[in-house]
């Protein structure tokens, strides 16, 4: 065991990526290593086990023992819902250990483990060793409309935060977009759970059951999304998909678009999910007329935009076989400085300045009184991170540096890390 906690002491310690490669490649013939990071990293192994439930005090049951980290990790894979029973018998080996190891092995039942490598990371040394957590995401519909032919659908551009509902085996857990587990989601999850068809992956959004602006509604679903309370009330999937989870694990489905909408509504038509709501087709045909006449009326009705679907498989990756069509463009930029206000907003956020392609561009517009005193008093929050930001056009100021015109602050990106100009 502490052999196993050296190596990974030393990808802690090491920091460039080509280092840690090294020592992933130094140690690529050492068989428990390499289960361990399976286990760690592979996004289809539930454990039922957070930081909260691995400390549980629960009654001593242990009816089952272990003589080894191989056999815990085994016993894992199928016993994952959380039960008092399993969290005693994990407690009794964990105890078993000096602390040093306790620290390390909660880690890795938890899933919890960080040392700074990815999934991609191991698999660019171990060949395809990790399965990969990847969604269904859409290019824009102005840069590939030449794309569209045949039939297509045609729904509304959802304003929340994406995740995946997954029911593995009548176990159902729900992951963001990134395949980081989603917790504290048990009203949607018991909806899930109450289906009839096991083995099955449902593609969303989660969006506050509330009323108000776009902007009101999001900041309400992050808000609710990202607390830490065990079971998160108030909020609604919203699924678009649905396909087996064994496409979803290969990374692309058998059924074409239309084919999975029917299976998705049928889902609807047959059971009362009173957390779920189903994103129904606004249309399904091939005049690609249409597409400016759902434009039309999504700009009249206020959302953000719609989407087009080609009738293609779902494919676990960006494509351009989905298309986004904004009323306006959006683009996540990172914030780089902050400018004071005048007149009413002295000692509030006049601007936030952010990095477009290399250039520095201020938006000052899509910001409440509330937001403008906030974000001037947690600069922290904001500062090298994501935000959202909606704009007519890419532009250019009187020194010829791009800009962008009309530039409105939509949102804060928690979810991401690097700026997307898709």
């Amino acid at each position: 065991m502490k052999e196993i906690i050296e190596i990974f002491n030393q990808l802690v310690s090491t920091s460039g990526r080509n280092d840690k490669e090294l020592i992933l490649k130094k140690n690529k013939d050492n068989k428990l290593f390499k289960e361990i990071l399976n286990f760690v990293y592979n996004p289809y192994i539930l454990t039922g086990l957070s930081d909260k439930k691995i400390n549980k005090r629960v009654a001593l049951i242990n009816d089952k023992v272990f003589n080894n980290i191989e056999e815990v990790m085994e016993y894992l894979k199928t016993n994952n819902s959380g039960r008092d029973s399993d969290i005693s018998n994990i407690q009794h080996f964990i105890n078993s250990h000096d602390k040093d190891e306790q620290v390390f092995l909660k880690q890795i039942f938890t899933k919890n483990l960080k040392v700074g490598i990815t999934s991609s990371t191991i698999n660019k040394v171990f060949g395809k060793f990790i399965p990969e957590f990847d969604v269904m995401l859409a290019k824009k519909y102005d840069e590939h409309k030449e794309k569209v032919k045949g039939n297509f659908v045609v729904t509304k551009k959802l304003d929340g935060n994406r995740i995946v509902v997954i029911k593995d085996n009548g176990i159902v857990k729900s992951f963001t977009r990134q395949g980081n587990q989603s917790e504290g989601l048990e009203e949607i999850e018991s909806d899930i759970k109450s289906l009839l068809m096991d083995n099955v992956v449902f593609d969303g959004e989660l969006i506050a059951d509330t009323e108000g602006s776009t902007h009101e509604i999001y900041t309400e679903t992050t808000s609710k999304a990202r607390s830490k309370g065990s079971n998160k009330t108030g909020l609604v999937f919203h699924i678009f998909d649905i396909l087996p989870l064994e496409d979803f694990q290969n990374g692309k489905s058998k059924d074409d678009c239309i084919v999975r909408k029917l299976k998705l509504s049928n889902v609807f038509v047959s059971n009362c999910l009173p957390h779920c709501k189903e994103v129904k087709p606004l249309y399904i045909g091939n005049d690609k007329s249409q597409i400016e006449v759902w434009k039309n009326y999504a700009l009249e009705q206020g959302w953000e935009g719609v989407m087009v679907n080609l009738d293609t498989p779902y494919v676990c990756k960006r494509t351009d076989t989905i298309l986004k069509v904004k009323v306006m463009s959006t683009c996540d930029l990172k914030v780089i400085g902050f400018e004071e206000g005048t007149g009413k907003n002295v000692g509030k956020l006049g601007a936030l300045l952010v990095n477009y392609k290399g250039f520095t561009v201020g938006v000052g517009s899509g910001f409440s009184d509330n937001d403008r005193e906030y974000i001037w008093n947690h600069k922290d929050e904001y500062l090298e991170n994501i935000v959202e930001i909606q704009y007519f056009e890419e532009s250019k100021n009187q020194d010829g540096k791009l800009s962008l015109r009309f530039p409105v602050f939509k949102k804060l990106r928690t979810d991401k890390t690097e700026p997307s100009y898709n």
